[in-house]
């Protein structure tokens, strides 16, 4: 397997460097991709000897008529796993189920420009689980999604080490975590969603499963809507951080 990680420096933490062009084609065509936003992070996201992904718990929270994708997706992602979602939850029911292999959250994120770690996952009833929060809990969880719009922005500071909810999961003990890094399209988000999990479901590792996930929704929409479909903004927001197996 060819595995690049990625160790961006200052504003290169905010572009996809998977989607950058080798020989014409993106990187992650021929290469599995996974990122750190700082080298003494991976201290917190070694794996165990175990990569077996069984459990999986979806949140799926809705504030308005106009968000049920996010509980298709949370109902979609349950099902992959032979389960069902957890349905517009509070803080107190999230923090209370933080040990399944998996933690996927199909929701709305936060990022508080003037104070980091007051970004978090808005949950019901506009209730937001926060970076500062997350630090102090033990989280056992082998990978966290947050199929949210701009999760995996933070804040810069000196040493080029990042504020923000990536920090705060690895630092709590998630191995691994797929963050957005812009606002991603809810139809290209689902489909990425179930060819990632179908794949970590079938024995693929998660860097693995990530990259056939992307180029497949890639093809289908270039296929499907010309130039215009195969753009990287449909395919390529979302990224791996932490352990890749």
């Amino acid at each position: 397997m060819d595995l690049i990680y990625f160790v961006p420096y200052d504003q290169l933490h905010y572009l996809p460097l998977h989607a950058l062009l080798l020989n014409r084609e993106p990187l992650i065509k021929n290469y599995q991709v996974v990122y750190t936003s700082g080298a003494s992070l991976l201290q917190f996201s070694r794996s165990n000897n175990d990569y077996l992904l069984r459990k999986c718990t979806a949140y799926g929270v809705a504030l308005g008529n106009d968000e049920k994708e996010f509980l298709e997706e949370a109902e979609k992602v349950a099902n992959i796993f032979g389960t069902k979602p957890a349905i517009d939850v509070t803080k107190e029911q999230v923090l209370q189920s933080l040990s399944s292999d998996i933690l996927h959250f199909s929701c709305h994120g936060y990022f508080n420009y003037e104070d980091p770690l007051s970004s978090g996952i808005v949950l019901k009833d506009n209730e937001i689980l926060t970076a500062r929060e997350i630090f102090s809990q033990k989280i056992k969880s082998k990978l966290v999604t947050l199929s949210a719009c701009e999760t995996g922005i933070s804040e810069n500071k000196p040493g080029d080490e990042l504020i923000g909810l990536t920090r705060s999961l690895l630092y709590s003990g998630a191995q691994s975590v797929v963050v957005s890094l812009w606002s991603a399209s809810s139809l290209a988000t689902l489909k990425i969603m179930i060819e990632f999990y179908t794949n970590l479901r079938t024995g693929n590792n998660k860097a693995t499963a990530l990259q056939k996930a992307q180029l497949k929704i890639k093809q289908e929409l270039g296929e499907r809507y010309g130039n215009i479909g195969a753009h990287p903004f449909f395919w390529a927001p979302f990224i791996l951080i932490g352990d890749w197996r």
